[in-house]
């Protein structure tokens, strides 16, 4: 019934071509109908349907409802936009009007409303608004556990601090919004969930937090925050200037206000509370001034827990989002540690829909109360053991079988490996540098005295020197930094296919693209043989293993120095290259021997088929 109720409501809206509007127009009707038992004649749906002047007597409505309920005093809702579809506001509250739910399972169509109206738009871009999964928030709700206070500086609808009360109705919910009208639909959608008093705030929460006690920030127990993705700050003024101190971390940088949005959320944490944000992948390893404000998180003990999500939770976005815990008062076993998780196999589709089932949603709160570790699924890790500031789950959590072309599935034993095996840091006998960044500005193609090296040039571990795009520089400054030398071992930093090559012999002056990083060996040792190395499947778990990035896979130099790798003496790594060389010779010799015999036993059994004579 809830479902065809939705479905009917939101085709009035399509017919008339108001979907965009499908929140505005609709929560205030469903509130005025949800008290029409409270209200006077005037106020309720029949009356204004007699009028037939929506926009005063809803007005009239909620003026009557804020008398009732302060929290709808001089409560915002533009209705001049509509004046001019009352067709379809006629039939959308003559429709609802005619609703007869209990207040249970108003609860229900509200949030099937909102799955609608936000699979039928792209809310979050078309006008910020913010509608969190559900399945995220009774995940997020359930490992937090809320008691108190409850805190969201970017509140959207309150899908979060409805869940979060659903949970434990003894909280007292308190939220920021900056969307003036969402800021109303909240109230009017928190009400209705059943929290009668919410403590609802309109304003930038970076700029002018609305929850001050005594002349310093409110804090909370709990603290769940959703915020927009990576948006740029237009300044840094209210960072520098705050008489909060929120932003005590480190400096921020204006590209993405992801970091401010967690310090912000930090320091609105009481020294007892957790607090839980969802933050693309980006947040988790990106250099700069964010990796130096991560280093000082990790050194102040602040990160609990990092957990991994399935990619295409959000219907906007196809992109991974991890949930980051933080907890000001840790219990003993996770002091100078971080729990990792890596629940994106853990999902389910509903509608077309990815989202976490109940059960999978049971089973990491089960791991997370119980620091549970499974190989590929979960660890903890000392803080001591991460890769500089780095919480990239994958880092840390993996699975351990990698396929390979020529052995199939194989399971990397990795502890063994870094105990066992006598290894070097690859910074330890080379050293690495950069390609130049080749663009119409830097490199013209066509005639001139350097060839460039490009992903396209290496195939199958070869790079066909004769084939490389000419061109000429148009700024000299410092080229030798980009010009390979024989021997040099190139490494592509961008992709999910790592290809690798060795310089050949070559008298033509070869730069090298930004696509890849160069590699140049010290005097013991021999390239072709690190080149094996790390085409083993090995060397090919250790470089996957390094590889950041959401939409594009990347290696950073930094990353790369730091790869192990098992290093005999020059007379011995000589001696396999020279057989790897000997080896791939011969089976490219057979390879051709056994194209030629398929290739004649063919054309006898054309013969036979009595068609060789039309096929020259």
């Amino acid at each position: 019934m809830i479902e065809k109720d939705v479905s009917e409501l939101v085709n009035i809206l399509r017919t008339t071509k108001m979907e965009q509007h499908a929140l505005q127009i609709g929560m205030p009707i469903f509130l005025v109908k949800y008290l029409e038992g409270e209200l006077n004649e005037q106020a309720t749906l029949p009356t204004i349907v007699e009028e037939g002047n929506y926009g005063e007597q809803l007005r009239h409505s909620f003026e009557e409802i804020g008398k009732r309920y302060p929290t709808f005093e001089n409560l915002m809702i533009d209705w001049n936009r509509f004046d001019q579809s009352l067709e379809m506001i006629y039939q959308f509250i003559d429709y609802v009007e005619r609703l007869t739910y209990t207040k249970k399972q108003w609860i229900t169509f509200l949030g099937e409303y909102i799955l609608r109206v936000s699979h039928l738009l792209d809310l979050r871009y078309e006008e910020m608004f913010d509608v969190t999964p559900a399945s995220i928030n009774e995940l997020v709700i359930s490992l937090l556990k809320p008691k108190g206070t409850f805190y969201d500086g970017s509140l959207g609808i309150g899908t979060t601090a409805a869940a979060a009360y659903r949970y434990n109705e003894n909280l007292s919910v308190y939220g920021q919004e900056l969307n003036t009208t969402m800021t109303a639909l909240a109230k009017i959608y928190l009400f209705m969930q059943g929290i009668e008093q919410a403590y609802i705030e309109n304003g930038d929460t970076l700029r002018n937090p609305m929850f001050i006690e005594n002349g310093t920030l409110k804090t909370f127990d709990t603290v769940v925050m959703n915020f927009p993705f990576t948006m740029q700050l237009p300044s840094l003024d209210f960072i520098e200037q705050d008489p909060h101190n929120r932003f005590t971390y480190g400096k921020l940088s204006r590209k993405s206000a992801d970091y401010a949005f967690i310090l912000h959320g930090l320091a609105s944490l009481n020294d007892n509370g957790k607090a839980a944000m969802i933050v693309p992948s980006g947040v988790l390893f990106r250099g700069g001034m964010e990796e130096k404000v991560r280093a000082q998180l990790i050194a102040d003990d602040v990160i609990e827990a990092v957990i991994t999500l399935p990619e295409n939770l959000f219907h906007y976005t196809s992109i991974q989002t991890n949930i980051l815990i933080f907890n000001k008062n840790k219990r003993p076993e996770l002091k100078n540690h971080i729990y990792f998780m890596n629940v994106e196999n853990l999902y389910q589709m509903d509608r077309k829909q990815v989202i976490i089932g109940e059960n999978d949603i049971e089973v990491i709160g089960g791991a997370y109360e119980h620091l549970k570790e499974e190989s590929g699924f979960s660890k903890l890790v000392s803080t001591d053991d991460l890769e500089g500031a780095n919480l990239l789950c994958q880092k840390y959590v993996f699975d351990p079988v990698i396929e390979d072309p020529l052995f199939g599935e194989t399971e990397i034993l990795m502890d063994s490996f870094l105990q066992k095996a006598d290894t070097v840091k690859l910074k330890q006998v080379a050293e690495m540098y950069r390609g130049l960044n080749m663009t119409t500005s830097t490199f013209e193609e066509g005639n001139g005295p350097f060839k460039a090296i490009k992903l396209s040039d290496v195939q199958n571990g070869r790079i066909e020197v004769d084939t490389l795009t000419n061109g000429k520089l148009l700024r000299e400054s410092r080229i030798e930094r980009y010009l390979v030398e024989e021997g040099d071992l190139i490494i592509s930093n961008r992709g999910a296919t790592i290809k690798i090559a060795v310089i050949p012999k070559t008298s033509d002056r070869i730069l090298l693209s930004h696509n890849f990083i160069g590699i140049r060996m010290k005097e013991h040792v021999n390239p072709h043989y690190v080149k094996q190395n790390l085409e083993s499947p090995l060397g090919q778990f250790l470089l996957h293993q390094i590889q950041n990035g959401t939409a594009v896979l990347t290696i950073n130099a930094k990353d790369l120095e730091a790869i192990d790798i098992v290093l005999p003496t020059i007379e011995e790594q000589s001696e396999i290259a020279e057989k790897f060389a000997e080896m791939e010779a011969e089976y490219e010799a057979r390879l051709k021997e056994l194209e030629q015999f398929k290739r004649a036993l063919t054309s006898l059994l054309y013969e036979a088929m009595k068609i060789s004579e039309f096929m020259k």
